[in-house]
């Protein structure tokens, strides 16, 4: 958090600044100005204090400090919220919201890991937009000022879990460099062991059996580092279920806000925060992946399949990105069937392809399957900014990215190649990389040629369907995802029900048959999806159709589904 401290304090005043030149035609200048010079004042005292001061602290007093610095930040916009009720309009109050919900994401992602810094930050920013709605009044102003402290209380619980795994994953981490620690030292005892057996011939057998055992400790404390390490990478993958809630929630309001009437300044807000959501889901997921294959659940399951149905469904997925930066988008048609796990190779083309489209920024790359020496070669080309010989080696290592010194996390956490590599070595092939600095890449994905013929497989595209009218009911235990989902199942038109467990789902079913179910899979009283989907089957009949969300990414959770 203290390294990370300066670059946030920037983006606060940039935020600041960018906020005060847009509402200055909805808030009432000398007011708006007031607010800014303040909160730059406030700002630049702190960073200049973290300059002379912090940085030599010990951890307790840079904790206590940090609380202190987003205290302030929080008092100060949430003045922000209460100075666009009594100096601006209603459209400002709005305005204000929508920016606090993007600053409170970035003030979230600095404070996160200690419980009270994000309370600091988080209770004077909610009272303030609560009361804000309250003092305007009305039917729809009170819902949204009541609707602000049930948000706030699920990120209040949600902050208490980021801040329990935080501790458990640093003290794991303190635990493995005990038995490292330990494994070194009787490795050491080993060596002097065997050293002495050599010398003194006439007590080698005693030497020689000191020696054995002394590697039999040694291995047992190597099996015991190994396990920690196992077990801190199953904790991080068992708990992507409650990490990832909060930002499930927060996607969905974000989706059901777009439908909303928004005018062009509003609708821009909103973008950005979509932008800055979707960025913390996509890190999330790619820590998430890293921990699966770091501990060893992944397995690869090959099979044959037509290359030509992988390519176009990734055409699908990256060509809209691709058109997003002007860059120009090829897949060159092929017959080749290749023999591997599609779903392994279909997570490395994804990070191939999305490094691509991240590093170029004119002209374009092509996603082509070439046959060389008897083997299939699926090849991503670019016209990027290239990867110099010296450093090819080096982009598969962990948090290793070329061009990004400033740890801009909209360009990822450099796990993506970190990731292929793994799934490549599971797979037991190959990925190669060849590369000019200024001209572009090229990365190449061995796999084995599957010489029978597989019948084609026709792409279809979604179609667009009327869910006017449509009866939906919705089966989760996390309010704010049932809230979020409502939002957005009612705003495209659908009828929405929404329980939070099995008897009030088979209540509901009494009075009226759903079209459709939506359960989450993991819900409360060790009760899961499956069992309610089938519990609804029983009063609905066996044709009721029905779909499980879940939030896990452990692969047995995942089988049960």
């Amino acid at each position: 958090m203290v390294r990370n401290f300066p670059i946030t304090m920037l983006t606060s005043f940039l935020a600041a600044m960018l906020t005060t030149m847009a509402t200055q035609d909805l808030i009432q200048k000398p007011a708006l100005w007031v607010w800014f010079g303040t909160h730059a004042v406030a700002s630049a005292g702190m960073f200049a204090w973290f300059r002379l001061r912090v940085q030599s602290y010990n951890p307790q007093q840079a904790a206590r400090w940090m609380v202190t610095c987003v205290a302030v930040m929080g008092v100060s916009w949430g003045s922000f919220a209460t100075m666009s009720v009594f100096y601006g309009d209603s459209l400002g109050m709005l305005y204000a919201m929508a920016i606090l919900s993007g600053v409170a994401s970035g003030w979230f992602g600095l404070s996160g890991p200690i419980f009270r810094a994000s309370l600091a930050f988080l209770i004077p920013t909610s009272v303030a937009v609560s009361s804000g709605f309250f003092y305007l009044g009305g039917a729809s102003y009170t819902a949204l000022g009541m609707m602000i402290p049930v948000y706030f209380l699920l990120l209040y619980m949600q902050m208490g879990t980021i801040e329990k795994a935080s501790i458990r994953s640093i003290e794991l981490q303190m635990e493995n460099t005990d038995l490292v620690e330990k494994l070194r030292q009787e490795s050491h005892q080993a060596d002097i062991a065997r050293a002495a057996a050599d010398t003194a011939r006439s007590a080698a057998d005693t030497a020689r059996s000191v020696a054995d055992t002394a590697r039999s400790v040694a291995d047992t404390a190597r099996q015991a580092a190994e396990q920690a390490n196992l077990d801190k990478s199953k904790f991080l993958a068992a708990a992507s279920h409650d990490l990832r809630q909060p930002l499930h929630a927060i996607g969905l309001f974000l989706e059901a806000l777009q439908l909303t009437d928004l005018n062009d300044q509003q609708r821009l807000v909103l973008k950005h925060s979509k932008t800055a959501s979707n960025a913390a889901g996509d890190m999330l997921t790619t820590l998430l992946d890293f921990s699966r294959l770091d501990a060893g659940v992944v397995h690869a399951a090959p099979k044959a399949f037509n290359v030509q149905t992988l390519l176009g469904k990734l055409e699908q997925v990256f060509g809209a990105q691709a058109d997003a930066k002007n860059l120009i988008y090829r897949t060159h048609e092929t017959n080749f069937a290749a023999y591997a796990d599609l779903n392994l190779v279909n997570l490395v083309m994804h990070n191939l392809i999305s490094n691509a489209i991240r590093y170029t920024n004119s002209g374009g790359l092509m996603v082509c399957c070439r046959k060389r020496a008897g083997r299939l070669a699926l090849e991503v080309w670019d016209t990027g900014i290239g990867i110099a010989r010296q450093d090819q080696a080096s982009i598969f290592k962990e948090f290793h990215q070329l061009g990004n010194s400033e740890r801009d996390h909209r360009k990822g956490l450099g796990l993506g190649l970190a990731i292929v590599q793994k799934l490549v070595q599971e797979m037991g092939t190959q990925i190669q990389v060849v590369s000019r600095p200024g001209r572009g890449s090229v990365f190449r994905l061995w796999l084995d040629k599957y010489e029978e013929h597989l019948a084609d497989e026709t792409l279809s595209l979604p179609a667009t369907l009327d869910l006017q009218g449509l009866y939906v009911l919705v089966v989760d235990d996390e309010e704010s995802v049932r809230m979020g989902m409502r939002e957005l199942l009612v705003g495209w038109g659908c009828i929405c029900t929404a329980v939070e467990d099995l008897p009030q789902a088979l209540l509901a079913v009494k009075d009226l048959l759903p079209d459709i179910v939506i359960s989450d899979y993991r819900l409360r009283d060790n009760v899961n999806g499956g069992q309610v989907i089938e519990a609804l089957r029983g009063v609905a009949g066996n044709k009721l159709p029905a779909i499980i969300i879940t939030g896990d990414t452990a692969p047995e959770r995942l089988r049960e589904a």
